[in-house]
């Protein structure tokens, strides 16, 4: 682990409990558990999934890795007391962004309706989504939940500024088209939501379809505010 193979892992907490996404894929070895924010919060993780490799760096030193690496800076932020981050996500051409929980354990992209909307896809009833394949996603409670999925191309916006959202530099190229789940999944009213009452707004989860395109560091850091380093092609 690091560049010299001396972090050393803080004792973690762990939940003990069934885990039904082991039995997801049957023909690779179980999924026996999940590491989440509370290791990765300690570190930049570096995921580069062409080179079957994952880093972690001392909190600070990510940066200076993506700039040597030619990686583009995508602003993030911590949501609320979750430990999840998130970006600003659009379509290509369009600069009116949803909120997108980066969710390195989910296999697809997800938008919840109002963001499906925001963005320009069909309406909820639109024969498009009948042309596609669902996509059968597992909860954390284990109940499956199946989604309609449309394809299409995704980026990111920057910060805002008096004129709009800052469109990403002229080097970078949006995220090659997948067949992006339209549903209004649990995890958008629980994880965005208050603690007293659930988030009705658009969101979605960008997920390994999307994120396993190309490199991409995650930044840690004390405070909400974050960054994302992608590689821009």
């Amino acid at each position: 682990v690091g560049e010299q193979g001396d972090l050393k892992l803080p004792p973690l907490t762990a939940l003990i409990t069934d885990f039904p996404q082991e039995h997801i894929d049957p023909k690779h070895d179980p999924v026996e558990g999940m590491l989440g924010m509370e290791l990765l919060n300690l570190f930049d993780v570096d995921f580069d999934f062409r080179a079957g490799r994952v880093r972690l760096y001392r909190a600070g030193k990510g940066a200076a890795v993506a700039a040597a690496s030619g990686l583009l800076e995508v602003p993030a932020a911590v949501i609320n007391e979750t430990g999840l981050y998130a970006i600003r996500l659009a379509r290509p051409g369009m600069l009116q962004p949803v909120i997108a929980l980066v969710d390195c354990g989910s296999t697809f992209t997800a938008l919840n309706w109002k963001a499906a909307e925001i963005l320009g896809l069909p309406p909820k009833q639109d024969t498009a989504y009948a042309k596609g394949p669902q996509v059968m996603a597992i909860g954390v409670d284990g109940r499956p939940l199946q989604l309609p999925t449309f394809q299409t191309q995704l980026t990111w916006t920057g910060n805002l500024q008096s004129t709009g959202f800052e469109p990403p530099p002229s080097v970078w190229k949006p995220w090659q088209a997948v067949s992006v789940a339209v549903g209004d999944l649990p995890v958008f009213a629980d994880a965005l939501g208050d603690g007293l009452n659930p988030y009705t707004g658009p969101a979605a989860l960008l997920g390994l379809d999307v994120l396993g395109q190309r490199r991409f560091i995650l930044e840690t850091g004390q405070g909400r505010q974050r960054r994302l380093f992608v590689s821009p092609n």
